[in-house]
């Protein structure tokens, strides 16, 4: 089982819409999804429709010990939620000088069993909460958008996380999504600047501006869940995190001996698939790469096989 924080200390980063359209996309691949709200304004409840306000059981119970049976609400087939509350920003308080308080979350997910992947929303700033969902996941993706604010959250992210790792020990694997990202000079200048920092942690999609995003909200749809074409893009960002749950990540031409032969399908927004621009959805093409990046087509029968999204 994965458990995924969407984390950024920046608010208004995509964060709560990637959680909600994450999920919605990986339950849209038969995949078995919990998205914990644990974010006390509760967003990503307000996404698929569930009013934190007038709800009776939330993260707040479950924090409480309460069993998940009884708060989970079932959005759609293979799509849980466990709703969040203004209640859960007491819990500070009220966890304070309890014995793993920073642990609770991870105690607790320790006994679910049943999904494949457990998303959190985690709230838009440092705090036990933060902690807990930092300490809980053993994967941490941040969405990120644009511009220079994004980056000093998310340099506090790594300051925390590399406060817990000398703590404790834990240190989960790291991706970074951009979003909100707009055919600009500014947006690909930002991205050539990021790409040398980050390196292969960058996933390729990237989530591209749409108004959409907020009409959907406002009715508490995911975007997918409403015909947008912009789903698209976390469609492309659901396969991508799924193949990095499952290692099947990409593979760096550079890395291999040359000349290398290379299966993947015609699936997904990278650069890698801009190639096969005109070929059919979902058809099988292999190439052999050198290492000038010369591309040959060879036939059609499966060879070494390695998924490239």
């Amino acid at each position: 089982m994965e458990i995924i924080a969407l984390a950024n200390h920046k608010g208004g980063c995509g964060k709560t819409t990637t959680a909600v359209n994450l999920a919605y996309q990986l339950a849209k691949l038969k995949q078995k999804v919990l998205l914990i709200d644990l974010d006390p304004q509760g967003h990503s409840s307000l996404g698929l429709n569930i009013d934190p306000d007038r709800i009776e059981l939330s993260c707040f119970d479950f924090l409480q010990k309460k069993p998940l049976a009884d708060i989970a609400v079932s959005i759609m087939p293979n799509l849980d939620l466990l709703p969040g509350s203004m209640k859960t920003a007491l819990l500070e308080q009220m966890l304070a000088g309890k014995n793993r308080r920073e642990y609770r979350l991870k105690d607790l997910l320790h006994k679910v069993s049943g999904y494949n992947y457990i998303l959190i929303d985690t709230p838009p700033n440092l705090g036990l909460l933060t902690i807990n969902s930092l300490l809980a996941a053993n994967k941490v993706l941040t969405p990120l958008e644009p511009g220079n604010y994004a980056l000093h959250g998310l340099q506090k992210l790594d300051e925390t996380l590399a406060l817990l790792k000398n703590k404790t020990g834990h240190q989960p694997e790291r991706r970074y999504v951009i979003t909100m990202h707009r055919p600009t000079k500014f947006c690909e200048d930002f991205l050539n600047m990021l790409k040398p920092f980050f390196k292969n942690n960058l996933m390729q999609t990237k989530i591209n501006f749409s108004e959409h995003y907020k009409d959907a909200a406002l009715i508490g749809l995911p975007a997918g869940a409403c015909g947008s074409g912009q789903a698209d893009d976390h469609a492309n960002l659901a396969r991508e995190v799924k193949a990095w749950a499952e290692k099947k990540e990409p593979v760096f031409i550079s890395s291999l001996p040359s000349p290398v032969k290379i299966e993947f399908n015609a699936l997904g927004n990278t650069d890698m698939i801009q190639m096969l621009r005109g070929a059919d959805d979902n058809y099988t093409y292999h190439y052999v790469f050198d290492k000038k990046g010369q591309v040959t087509r060879v036939k059609s029968k499966p060879l070494i096989k390695h998924s490239f999204l």
